[in-house]
C-alpha cells in the first residue's frame, strides 16, 4: 500500500513539474508557478496532490488567455500525462484492494490458530493450572491486541478511501477543464485563422498548410501544385460600385471558387483580392484544369448591382512543385504566370516555369 502511494506521488511530482516547465504562463501568473514548482521539488506527500492538481489547473486556463502558438502541443502531452497519472491511481486502489484483503486473511488465520492454542490448553492437566491461566491471559492479550489494531486499521483505510476518491474527483474535474480549455483554443485558433470577410482560411493558415504539404512533398515525392487567382480589375469594382459591392464581389468569388475545388484542395484568401488554392497530389496538367474551372465557375456567376449585372473574372496562374524548388520559388512561378494571364487578356489560366536553379543547388553552389 505504502510503495504505491510513494510510486503515486512520484508520478504526480515529474507530470506537475513537466506541465509547469512548459506552460508559457502571463507575468502575473509566474511567481505562482515558481511557488507551486518549488514546492514539487522539495516533495510531495500524497494528500498534497489535490491542492497541486488544483493551482496547476488554473495555470494552464491562464496560459490559455496568452494564445501561445505551442500550446496545442502542450494539451497533447497534458492528456498523455494525465492519464498515466490516471493508471497510478487505479494502481493504488488495486494496492490497497489487496492490503485489506491480506489484512482480513491474516486476522482471520491467526485468530484461528490462537484459538485452538487456547483450546489445547483449556484441555490440559490441573496440575498445569498456574501456567494454563498465565498462557490464557497472554493469548486475551493478543486477542485485545488484534482487535486494536483491526480497528485502527479500519480507521485508516476508511480516510485513505476518502482521500483518493477526492484525488479521483478533482482529476476528473482537471479533465473537463482540459477539455473545455482545449475547445475554446480550437475556437481562437479557428478564428485565428479564418478570414473575416470570406470566411476562407487566412494567409497564417495558408503558411501553415503549404509548409505541412512542401514537407510531405519533400519526403514522399509524388504531385503538388499551386494556384495563384486574382478578381480582374477589382480596384474599378471599388471604384464604380463601393467599397460593400467590392466586398460582397469577393464573397460571391470565394463561394465560387470553393465549389471548383476538390475537398483535398485547400482555399485561401492569400490577401486583398488574391486567393491561393494548394492542390496535393496534382500535377500542373489537372492544375490547370482545376483553375479553368474555377475560372468558368466565376464568370458564369450571378452578380447584380442596383438590379443591374456585373460581369466578375479571375485570372489564374498556375506551379508546380519540383525537388530541389522551395515554396516561395514556386509562389513566385505561379504569381509571374498569373501575371502573364493579366497580360493576355485577362479571365484566363496560365501554368508557370520555375526560374533559376534549385534553392538546394544554388546553396550547394555558394557553399563552395
Amino acid at each position: 500500500c505504502c510503495d504505491g502511494l510513494n510510486n503515486l506521488s512520484q508520478e504526480a511530482s515529474k507530470v506537475l513539474t513537466a506541465l509547469v516547465s512548459k506552460l508559457t504562463l502571463p507575468n502575473a501568473e509566474q511567481p505562482r508557478a515558481l511557488r507551486l514548482l518549488n514546492k514539487v521539488k522539495a516533495g510531495l506527500d500524497w494528500y498534497e496532490l489535490v491542492p497541486a492538481l488544483e493551482i496547476l489547473s488554473d495555470l494552464v486556463l491562464s496560459a490559455l488567455g496568452s494564445e501561445q502558438e505551442e500550446f496545442d502541443a502542450f494539451l497533447t502531452n497534458l492528456n498523455e500525462r494525465l492519464q498515466t497519472l490516471q493508471e497510478w491511481m487505479t494502481l493504488g486502489q488495486t494496492l490497497e484492494a489487496d492490503f485489506k484483503s491480506a489484512s482480513t486473511d491474516f486476522d482471520e488465520k491467526m485468530r484461528d490458530h490462537l484459538h485452538e492454542l487456547k483450546m489445547v490448553l483449556a484441555n490440559g492437566a490441573e496440575s498445569s493450572g498456574n501456567l494454563q491461566g498465565s498462557v490464557s491471559k497472554q493469548l486475551d492479550d493478543v486477542f485485545t491486541t488484534l482487535d486494536s489494531f483491526k480497528v485502527k486499521q479500519t480507521s485508516r483505510e476508511q480516510a485513505f478511501e476518502r482521500h483518493i476518491k477526492e484525488l479521483s474527483e478533482r482529476l476528473e474535474s482537471m479533465e473537463v477543464d482540459l477539455q473545455h480549455a482545449q475547445q475554446q483554443l480550437n475556437k481562437s485558433q479557428l478564428k485565428a485563422m479564418t478570414d473575416s470577410l470570406t470566411k476562407l482560411p487566412n494567409r497564417g493558415a495558408y503558411d501553415i498548410y503549404i509548409q505541412k504539404e512542401y514537407e510531405r512533398f519533400r519526403r514522399y515525392g509524388g504531385q503538388l501544385s499551386m494556384l495563384v487567382c486574382d478578381v480582374d480589375k477589382f480596384k474599378s469594382i471599388n471604384d464604380n460600385y463601393g467599397h460593400q459591392a467590392g466586398d460582397k464581389v469577393l464573397q460571391l468569388i470565394s463561394r465560387q471558387i470553393k465549389k471548383g475545388t476538390r475537398e483535398s484542395d485547400l482555399l485561401t484568401r492569400y490577401g486583398g483580392e488574391e486567393f491561393v488554392v494548394i492542390l496535393p497530389e496534382t500535377d500542373s496538367e489537372n492544375a490547370l484544369l482545376v483553375a479553368e474551372k474555377i475560372r468558368e465557375q466565376v464568370a458564369g456567376s450571378p452578380f447584380h448591382f442596383k438590379s443591374k449585372p456585373v460581369q466578375i473574372t479571375v485570372s489564374c496562374g498556375i506551379a508546380s512543385f519540383k525537388k530541389g524548388y522551395r515554396i516561395a520559388q514556386v509562389f513566385d512561378a505561379a504569381d509571374a504566370a498569373l501575371y502573364q494571364a493579366k497580360e493576355a487578356g485577362r479571365n484566363q489560366c496560365k501554368v508557370g516555369e520555375l526560374l533559376g536553379p534549385p534553392a538546394d543547388e544554388a546553396e550547394a553552389i555558394e557553399i563552395e
